[in-house]
């Protein structure tokens, strides 16, 4: 009863909170659920909130075991079969047990946050969104990348604008393809590669991330697509990854653009003798 909650509130350190207009905040800041098994799963798996379930229908009990079976949240039973005594004991367990938390976290946000692309792409198979795919780079992808390389404007907005020998093009390639801390995305557009997008992780924890689109598929909103597509494909493979920043030249306009348009923001600038650059960010 909402009375004795209220004196259980008063006579310690809980706070009682009804309906809360930020119930997904509170649900990403929490370290753990304890809760029935309905629809609010999905968001908590996505916001990576391990949980402790019981089911309080039967239409849950079914997907409560195969969620637990998977390794997903921990299944106490139904609420007609498992006592108070029972949930305070592994509640006092788990809250102990951080690699298991941060296991049950990091499942669940790989599994279930690729969902709502993939629903939307099932949903709206013909939108402009569903024409661009975006996969990992494969070998066979290397003469794509030295023509997208040694583009005009891309070398232009570069570093380092000098060319690349197909020789350097592959050594690099066959390092980058190896490299547990970098993800090379190819995006291709109707089904014909369009530009790439590249994530590194940097000692510090964050995420460096670079674009780069192809002459002819330019001025059809793919690159700021393709920077929101790779963010996600890195992130559901690496769903502890909330910092991913840009480091892009002060008049690449366009590129400064597409990354805002993916919800990057400015948060610094940085010179080099190759010029001025923004820092931008995107924090998840």
């Amino acid at each position: 009863r909402l009375s004795e909650l209220q004196n259980i509130q008063k006579a310690s350190h809980f706070e009682i909170l009804i309906s809360p207009p930020d119930w997904d905040h509170l649900m990403a800041e929490a370290d753990l659920y304890f809760g029935s098994g309905g629809t609010v799963t999905w968001e908590r798996l996505y916001l990576g909130l391990p949980g402790v379930v019981v089911s309080v229908a039967e239409n849950q009990r079914k997907i409560a075991e195969d969620l637990a079976k998977a390794g997903l949240q921990i299944y106490l039973g139904s609420t007609d079969s498992v006592s108070y005594q029972d949930c305070l004991i592994k509640l006092e367990a788990i809250v102990k047990d951080e690699p298991t938390l941060e296991k049950i976290r990091n499942l669940g946000q790989k599994t279930v946050r690729p969902f709502p692309t993939l629903l939307l792409q099932s949903l709206f198979p013909n939108s402009k969104d569903s024409k661009l795919q975006i996969t990992r780079a494969k070998l066979s992808d290397s003469d794509f990348l030295l023509e997208l390389r040694n583009e005009d404007l891309t070398r232009a907005m570069s570093k380092n604008t000098d060319p690349v020998s197909k020789e350097q093009h592959e050594n690099w390639f066959s390092k980058k393809l190896q490299d547990s801390n970098c993800r090379l995305y190819v995006g291709r557009y109707l089904g014909k590669p369009c530009g790439q997008f590249r994530v590194d992780l940097l000692p510090d924890g964050k995420a460096q991330t670079s674009v780069a689109i192809a002459p002819e598929f330019r001025g059809k909103g793919l690159s700021s697509q393709l920077v929101a597509k790779g963010c996600d494909h890195f992130q559901a493979e690496f769903p502890e990854q909330k910092i991913f920043i840009a480091e892009i030249k002060e008049s690449n306009v366009g590129s400064i653009k597409s990354f805002e348009k993916a919800r990057f923001r400015k948060i610094s600038e940085v010179r080099d003798e190759s010029g001025v650059y923004w820092v931008l960010s995107l924090n998840l």
